[in-house]
């Protein structure tokens, strides 16, 4: 019902991996899961899930990029963003 709440989708994807569901973890968030802005637990959780599914190579490109340093250190602001949304 939030598409973009994003500690709902955490709390999802944990429940998902509490319950076995590994292969639906996998498939709803995984290429989310390599998104420059996707939580470092996200990306963490989908190599672990791929992992214990015993795809150790898929495991290992998620695991890889959870392991880069400053993944989120800085990202541009677009130019054509009214001063006002930027303010707020």
């Amino acid at each position: 019902m939030q598409p973009d709440n994003a500690r709902a989708e955490l709390l999802w994807a944990r429940t998902l991996r509490e319950a076995g569901n590994l292969r639906e973890l996998v498939e709803r968030f995984g290429s989310r899961s390599l998104r420059a802005d996707a939580p470092l637990y996200l990306t963490v959780l989908i190599g672990r899930a791929y992992e214990a599914l015993g795809d150790r190579g898929e495991a290992a490109i998620y695991l890889d990029h959870a392991a880069q340093p400053s993944r989120l250190a800085s990202s541009p602001i677009r130019q054509d963003l009214p001063l006002d949304l930027l303010q707020a």
